[in-house]
């Protein structure tokens, strides 16, 4: 029988086919996708609705998806809906060109007809297929920074050194170093604090959106899903006061990547302008959190195309050579042909601001 196409809002019913679709290639103790829990949250709870369902459906069972979410963005402070086709994936027995084709365009169709642009990555089952057969150029790739908290533990889990006596000895020593630079850098007058009020949060991320040509809005109501996870996925927000005044905040979350236990800095929002020593003050005081907790690094991945990313991800955070990072994370942006011409005229979208939160990886 011929696998047919269908497009549909997604529901809670759906979830069983996604989830039973994904245990044919997922590891279930690893991959999200296979988590009906946390399904649900990405694709069924996001603050401007559920996903779009384009399934790829033979004989009423899914052998195939991708689904689009939708998010709004900040254009030269303006809005505009973004959409964002993921968890692409093809049942083994049914991975043949034509399938591939009919289900990457209908989905992008759908994505095209429901917002203004098209945005995503690629993951190495897809990167060849984009760029490769459907001629898709990324504007940017994001780049890696890290700064080691028990360099010899994240270097035996990735199997570059495996030193555990003196390795040991020296991480011990190196995270008790990291977390004394921590308290001094509180000496400072940057501080990680709670929450400001709500009049206070919008005020700093309208700065923020003002000051970005390209950014995703970053509202009260898209971080409240975006950064509440689900069924063992957290995230942890920290608002950045400086001096007196609240300035950002910097959303991090802890996962362990091939044995690698890092903590990865998932958004940042810090507008206007930040000198070394507030830089390193903020670095080192995330570390040192991340230290009692006994991770190995912490990692940021940025677009270092824009200045302000670039600025924020210098010492102490050290880059990290591309083909050295566990995944490359290009990203595709295409803009609709009847998106407003003010909004989309002349951006460079290779400068855009572009951090992890904006991807369905973390």
């Amino acid at each position: 029988m011929v696998a047919r196409i269908r497009v549909a809002p997604a529901t809670s019913e759906m979830i069983s086919g996604f989830v039973e679709l994904s245990r044919t290639y997922y590891d279930t103790d690893a991959a999200t996708a296979t988590d009906p829990e946390l399904v649900s949250w990405r694709h069924l709870e996001a603050n401007l609705g559920p996903s779009t369902a384009v399934d790829l459906v033979e004989e009423d069972q899914v052998v195939g998806r991708m689904w689009v979410q939708h998010h709004l963005w900040s254009l030269r402070g303006l809005p505009a809906v973004g959409a964002n086709p993921i968890d692409f994936l093809i049942r083994e027995d049914h991975r043949r060109l034509p399938a591939f084709m009919s289900l990457f365009k209908a989905a992008m169709r759908v994505a095209e007809d429901e917002a203004d642009l098209v945005y995503h990555s690629s993951n190495p089952l897809t990167d060849d297929l984009y760029r490769k057969l459907m001629k898709l150029k990324p504007v940017t790739e994001l780049d890696g920074a890290v700064l080691p908290i028990r360099p010899f533990a994240a270097a035996r889990a990735a199997k570059v050194v495996n030193l555990r006596g003196v390795g040991s000895a020296f991480d011990v020593i190196f995270a008790m170093w990291i977390r004394a630079l921590g308290l001094l850098a509180q000496l400072t007058r940057v501080r990680l604090v709670g929450p400001p009020d709500s009049e206070q949060q919008a005020s700093i991320v309208a700065s923020f959106e003002r000051e970005e040509a390209v950014s995703t809005q970053r509202s009260e109501p898209y971080r409240a899903w975006r950064f509440r996870g689900a069924n063992g996925i957290t995230y942890t927000t920290n608002w950045i006061q400086i001096g007196r005044r609240p300035a950002g905040y910097v959303v991090t979350t802890d996962r362990d990547v091939d044995g690698v236990l890092g903590r990865f800095i998932v958004d940042l929002v810090l507008p206007g302008r930040l000198g070394w020593l507030t830089r390193w003050s903020l670095w080192l005081q995330v570390a040192a959190n991340a230290a009692k907790n006994r991770q190995h690094a912490l990692f940021l991945f940025y677009n270092r195309q824009n200045e302000r990313l670039a600025k924020r991800a210098g010492a102490p955070l050290v880059t990290v050579a591309r083909h050295r990072l566990p995944q490359r994370i290009p990203v595709f942006v295409r803009v609709h042909a009847r998106a407003n011409t003010a909004l989309v005229d002349g951006i460079d979208w290779g400068q855009g601001y572009f951090v992890l939160s904006d991807f369905d990886m973390f």
